[in-house]
This record gives C-alpha cells, structure tokens and sequence, in this order.
C-alpha cells in the first residue's frame, strides 16, 4: 500500500514539474516554452499511443481541450484517482494564471474536474 501511494505522489510530481516546466508563455518565436528543462520546445506533443479522450465531445473533454491544450498534451482522466484530480487541476490553475495563459472560470473547473473523476483510474 506505501508503494502504491510512493508511485502515485512521484506521477503527480513528474506531470505537475512537466507541465510547470513546459509553460512560457513570454518566449520567442510564438513558442510555449522549453519543456522538461529545455529538451523541447513547444507544447508537449500527443504520442502515437495516447488514448483519446473519453467522451471526447462532452463539455468536459472539451474544456480539457481548451484550457491544459495551452501548455501540453491533454491528461489521461485514468492517469490519476478521483481523489487526486481536485488538487492536480487547482494546481495547474494557478500555473496558467501566473503564466498569464487563458485561465477557466469557476463553472468551468467544476466540469472539469466532474469530468476527470468520472473517467479517473
């Protein structure tokens, strides 16, 4: 049971410091930023083996699109549990406002994180 609460507080490390790493908002060119310490830059880009989002045309999915679009790939809802989702999306919230990036409203987040509960893992 430790493992499992190791491996998920590390996962929830590795994608916050992904995403925090990943969204520059102020670079050059138009780019995103470099992500993962300067590797890449841009957004990070959907993998050939990403599942595609569940639902993807609910007001959820959508959203997801809209919003965590700007700085990377859309999250798996089943990468997380629906206890994490909350913690993770206010998170990723306050990156976007202090990058200055399009931030949803409080209706919005609610059907977000309605959204990654639902389809969590």
């Amino acid at each position: 049971m430790v493992w499992k609460q190791l491996i998920a507080a590390l996962s929830i490390a590795v994608v916050v410091g992904g995403a925090l790493a990943g969204c520059d908002r102020g670079s050059a060119g138009g780019h995103m930023g470099q992500m993962m310490g300067g590797g890449m830059t841009g957004r990070i880009p959907a993998g050939d083996n990403d599942p595609p989002l569940p639902e993807a045309q609910s007001p959820g999915a959508k959203l997801i699109q809209q919003y965590c679009s700007q700085c990377h790939a859309p999250p798996t809802p089943a990468a997380h549990s629906a206890q994490v989702w909350p913690a993770l999306v206010a998170r990723m919230k306050q990156h976007m406002v202090t990058q200055a990036a399009a931030v949803p409203d409080t209706e919005q987040l609610q059907e977000i994180i309605a959204y990654l509960q639902r389809h969590a893992g």
